[in-house]
């Protein structure tokens, strides 16, 4: 859902909302099946090869969006709230993108998405930095989440 002014990307849908506030049921056997294997303490070394590899998947979705003719503004935008992976601009439009890259291609989808917090956390970086581009009351103002499972299956979520 587009909207014109910044004030309103508090008011846009949670890519959640089917489960807003709920807990989502995994199933009887979830804990039987992935506990062991995929919910182990990481070693320094894994999370160093996951933050590798989600910069990977953050510069592999920048040169998509440049392909559609969007222009980078910032890339790891840090700002007193919060932190966005990348801001593109094409003409009156700014996308917003959280990138996540998850390796398990067996795990449910909602588990890879921003929680509650998070998205709150990136929509007030957001609407920081929106604030200092000055954006005419025409910009259109989207945030998504690009969700990358795998090398070859990316899907994008609004937020």
């Amino acid at each position: 859902m587009p909207f014109q002014h910044s004030a309103m990307l508090m008011l846009c849908p949670q890519p959640r909302n089917s489960h807003a506030g709920s807990a989502i049921d995994l199933g009887e056997d979830y804990e039987s099946r992935y506990s062991q294997r995929d919910m182990q303490i990481r070693t320094p070394e894994d999370r160093k090869k996951a933050e590798q590899a989600g910069r990977l998947a953050e510069y592999l979705t920048l040169w998509i969006y440049r392909l559609q003719g969007y222009k980078c503004v910032c890339r790891r935008c840090r700002t007193p709230v919060g932190e966005i992976d990348l801001l593109l601009r094409r003409g009156h439009r700014i996308l917003i993108l959280e990138v996540k890259f998850r390796a398990h291609k067996h795990l449910p989808e909602e588990m890879s998405l921003p929680g509650p917090a998070q998205i709150r956390r990136i929509k007030k970086a957001a609407l920081w930095l929106t604030a200092r581009l000055t954006p005419d009351p025409h910009t259109d103002i989207r945030l998504k989440v690009v969700l990358w499972t795998g090398w070859l299956k990316v899907r994008v979520f609004e937020m």
